[in-house]
């Protein structure tokens, strides 16, 4: 169609006799909301050539962009090559969120006459600027790992990009130990969408090799690139606008401790502890764990502590093969005491203790007698040179059943633990040591027969914070339920075939 001389004089082209209108162009793809194609403020726009009179002497497209009282063109020549492609770039410098009408015109001059044919109008949405991430997480907050495949959460705030509305997880990984990212990125499948203010997880694996770990996430949102020709993508293989990479480390720990005693023989007197020392034990990347030595004494006897150095008083003599295992601080997204370990083994010799004797001499008899409860005999005397030999220490005396020995105590608040008394395959259970927060919990068990014992934690309300199932032969031992994240006051339920036990325990800071 023609046009006035006004319109014409904008154009820059001489006002004449109308000729043929050219073919009606039409703007590639646009997103409703576009990104940059090359710097914050450069938009590329493209479109397929048209035909044109072949005697026109003039031939060229006018793009405009209006955005309020703004007005952004460029003129490109045409060539009329309706196989191929034209486009060009806008410079539209305004805030993110600003909405533009694009228009692209076909114009052709011939004689001094001019025609034009105007594409559709195409309004989009200016977004330069990428989300904020606000929450990354990782296996549930553990410092160490012994499992290479972990949980990766996070979650974007709702008010972090205005103009697209939407983010999409198109790139996270993990980096090498030192790296910067991306180096040794693995990807997110960049099918992952994310809304909004979603808490989303996906389990991801660690680079191979014990050592701390830095993991990083980035959000794009949905912001989208122009099509600029027929066979070009919508957008790129990285849509959106990046936010900016977040990162926190985890360290991952996949070889147990070496299990090391200061002597693995130790020799004592029936009646006497004796001590063992595991302190020597070391983990070159998670370090021992500080709360979980497992003493298996070799008399039927186990104890599990926060102690590396135990003492234990044997029954009687014998020599007694031992063993102590040994945990890291790796655990894992579900349950941070299961840890790596290993174990190495001891020889107690335990001897009789001497009898208390009676000792004679010229200058006076020298007596002496040992008896006791658990006490030492006293030894004989002489009153003048030449007089008997002392005595000897007395034997130990047995515990009466019922005495303080038969009641646990506390190695922390120095109080007496209660035990509960059970019935069938559970015949009592206890809790042992001082329950923190974050903390796994200690309870003594003692099983009539082998059985599948479940432990529950539950707070006041009767609801179940943590549980752990395991099975075990006939016997006393020591488990662990996971702790808390809160202190106050619970009970652990132990429960072994028909038979259950409620043990009330008070959760304290740690």
């Amino acid at each position: 169609m023609g046009i006035g001389t006004a319109a014409a004089l904008a154009l820059g082209i001489a006002a004449g006799p109308a000729q043929a209108a050219p073919g009606k162009p039409r703007l590639y793809e646009v997103p409703a909301v576009t990104q940059p194609t090359f710097a914050p403020d450069r938009y590329a726009f493209g479109w397929s050539e048209v035909a044109f009179d072949p005697g026109a002497t003039d031939r060229h497209y006018l793009l405009t962009a209006i955005g309020g009282n703004q007005v952004v063109s460029t003129s490109v020549p045409a060539s009329g090559n309706t196989s191929q492609d034209a486009g060009a770039v806008l410079q539209l410098s305004s805030p993110s969120g600003y909405t533009w009408t694009i228009k692209l015109t076909a114009v052709e001059g011939l004689g001094g006459a001019i025609t034009t044919t105007t594409a559709d109008d195409v309004i989009t949405t200016l977004d330069h600027d990428g989300p904020a991430v606000r929450t990354i997480g990782l296996a549930n907050g553990i410092a160490w790992t012994r499992l290479p495949s972990l949980p990766l959460s996070f979650a974007s705030d709702p008010n972090s990009d205005a103009a697209s509305g939407q983010v999409d997880v198109n790139s996270a990984g993990f980096e090498c130990n030192f790296g910067a990212e991306p180096e040794c990125p693995i990807a997110v499948d960049p099918n992952f969408p994310v809304q909004f203010g979603r808490y989303v997880a996906a389990t991801r694996d660690l680079p191979p090799g014990d050592g701390i770990k830095t993991v990083w996430v980035r959000f794009r949102d949905g912001a989208r690139f122009t099509k600029v020709s027929r066979t070009a993508p919508i957008f790129a293989p990285l849509p959106g606008n990046p936010g900016p990479a977040v990162s926190k480390t985890i360290g991952l720990d996949t070889t147990p401790p070496d299990a090391l005693l200061a002597s693995a023989t130790v020799t004592g007197t029936a009646g006497q502890p004796v001590t063992l020392d595991a302190t020597p034990s070391v983990d070159a990347s998670s370090g021992v764990s500080p709360n979980a030595f497992v003493w298996r004494w070799g008399d039927g006897s186990a104890d599990q502590t926060g102690a590396g150095k135990l003492a234990h008083t044997y029954p009687g003599p014998g020599v007694y093969n031992g063993r102590v295992i040994v945990h890291d601080q790796a655990g894992t997204a579900t349950d941070p005491a299961d840890t790596n370990f290993t174990s190495t083994t001891f020889t107690v010799t335990i001897n009789p203790a001497a009898v208390g004797g009676g000792g004679t001499g010229t200058g006076g008899a020298g007596t002496g007698t040992g008896t006791g409860s658990g006490g030492t005999g006293a030894h004989g005397s002489t009153t003048t040179p030449g007089g008997g030999a002392s005595g000897g220490q007395g034997a130990a005396g047995a515990a009466t059943p019922g005495s303080p020995s038969d009641i646990p105590f506390s190695a922390l608040s120095k109080t007496p633990t209660p035990v509960a008394k059970g019935h069938g395959t559970l015949a009592s259970a206890r809790v042992v040591g001082k329950a923190k927060v974050k903390h796994p919990i200690g309870v003594r068990l003692s099983l009539r027969r082998r059985a599948t014992v479940k432990l529950k934690l539950r707070n006041s309300h009767g609801k179940t914070v943590t549980s752990r199932s395991l099975k075990h032969a006939a016997g006393r031992f020591t488990a662990h339920v996971p702790g808390p994240r809160k202190a106050g006051r619970y009970k652990v339920v132990a429960t072994a075939g028909s038979a259950k036990l409620s043990l009330p325990v008070k959760v304290v800071k740690g």
